[in-house]
């Protein structure tokens, strides 16, 4: 990783609101307007921990606690809970319905561990609700002891104590409620996406105007030891190898193409002519004729005897031929398979090695096992 940035999730704060509370909800299930209700939303799954919402459901009933349950949702562990006092399940709820069943409770009960975020608490904060969370998953919306109580994972005794002190306490209950919206507002849907928005641009300035708009300077300037080559994941010893040879290969192939195309530029940039030879008394003869043959593509003779300079010489040449080749494609694709037929086999043989050494550690303990039961038992003798 370089550098993080967070983006959030937001809420719609025109659909959940406090404002959306509705007595006539509460008198569809009988519930008074003084009785508070613990409120679940989500899928009624083992992971989303229902067997927590049950035990807490029973405890308060087991000690004449007024309060009323509702259930928002289905799944397979439904029958944990449409059978538990003081508790109505409704299914599945959208739109206006699951805004009112929000705002119409007082506290919200999620013991989940599994969320990648946690809508539904997002959901009850922006609602004005209490919450009683798991601490590593909806716990960044919890403040604890201020807009709720973060709890311990799979602690039903935290989750109990967290949902009977706002049961009995309606004063604090209305003070989380407060700092639940006030909280909330800090990830209203359209803010959080302005966030992104500007995430993007920042990431856009910097690219253009430290890296000129080029990746290559980027990952060099991030580049670390072992860095961008086939990654740090745990693969086979014959994998490490083959790994290593193709590395190898490629950083030699690249060595080369950099070497062709410094000899290309040299050549280029300082071509050596005969009159220049001539001209220099002491050149000596043997000298001159091995730097002609030596250099004897880069020259292009005329017809009046001239020769000049024409681009790269024979080992320039030779490299970039053979960088291009198809038969240095299939070279390196040949190399590829045959390590990987030797992995194979080296498997394969290992594989054989183990069948053979357990069978005979089997084969042993099996005659052991015969002799003693086959021959009579001799009594120790002092």
């Amino acid at each position: 990783m370089t550098e993080l940035a967070v983006w959030g999730r937001g809420v719609d704060l025109e659909r959940f609101k406090p404002s959306n509370r509705s007595e006539s909800f509460r008198a569809k299930l009988n519930i008074g307007p003084d009785t508070p209700i613990v409120l679940y939303v989500g899928r009624l799954v083992p992971e989303k921990r229902p067997d927590i919402v049950a035990a807490v459901i029973k405890r308060l009933a087991a000690q004449n606690v007024d309060f009323q349950c509702v259930i928002v949702g289905a799944g397979p562990s439904e029958y944990l809970l449409n059978k538990l006092p003081n508790t109505h399940c409704l299914g599945w709820l959208n739109g206006d319905e699951l805004t009112e069943a929000y705002a119409s409770s007082d506290i919200f009960l999620f013991p989940s561990s599994v969320e990648t975020f946690g809508n539904v608490t997002l959901e009850a904060a922006a609602s004005g609700l209490p919450l009683v969370v798991e601490a590593r998953c909806s716990g960044h919306l919890v403040d604890h002891e201020e807009n709720g109580y973060v709890c311990e994972a799979g602690n039903k005794d935290d989750f109990f104590e967290g949902t009977l002190k706002l049961c009995r306490d309606a004063i604090k209950r209305r003070e989380f409620s407060e700092k639940s919206v006030a909280k909330s507002l800090l990830l209203e849907q359209s803010s959080v996406v302005r966030q992104m928005l500007d995430n993007y641009q920042d990431i856009r300035q910097e690219f253009y105007e430290q890296y000129g708009g080029n990746h290559y300077n980027r990952d060099e300037a991030y580049r670390q030891e072992g860095s961008f080559q086939l990654g740090m994941d745990p693969r086979p010893v014959g994998w490490y190898f083959m790994e290593f040879v193709l590395l190898t290969a490629i950083k030699i192939a690249n060595i080369l193409i950099k070497m062709a195309s410094w000899l290309e530029k040299r050549n280029a940039s300082d071509p050596i002519s005969v009159e220049t030879m001539e001209e220099n008394e002491n050149y000596d003869e043997e000298a001159q004729t091995a730097l002609l043959n030596g250099n004897g593509n880069n020259k292009v003779s005329n017809e009046e005897g001239e020769e000049d300079a024409a681009g790269p010489g024979f080992l320039c040449g030779m490299l970039i031929a053979i960088g291009d080749s198809p038969l240095t494609a299939n070279i390196v694709m040949f190399i590829i398979g045959f390590f990987l037929f030797v992995s194979r086999v080296i498997s394969k043989i290992r594989r054989g090695c183990a069948r053979k050494l357990c069978s005979k550690a089997f084969e042993s303990m099996e005659q052991r096992m015969d002799a003693a039961l086959t021959q009579p038992h001799q009594k120790r003798k002092d």
